[in-house]
């Protein structure tokens, strides 16, 4: 599973953290993602993105 974590300062690029698992561990998985999601500040989407959504 991929967790966003924010863009980069010097170009507004993503980056994240990708959390992998066991056989049939989804639920522990998505237990420490939320957990983790909840901790930070939310994410919020690249610039770029935004920009691109207002041109549509």
């Amino acid at each position: 599973m991929a967790l966003p974590l924010g863009t980069l300062n010097y170009n507004g690029r993503g980056f994240g953290m990708l959390v992998v698992g066991g056989a049939n561990s989804e639920r522990k998985l998505i237990e420490v993602i939320s957990a983790w999601d909840k901790a930070l500040n939310p994410v919020k989407p690249p610039a770029a993105l935004l920009d691109r959504s207002k041109a549509a």
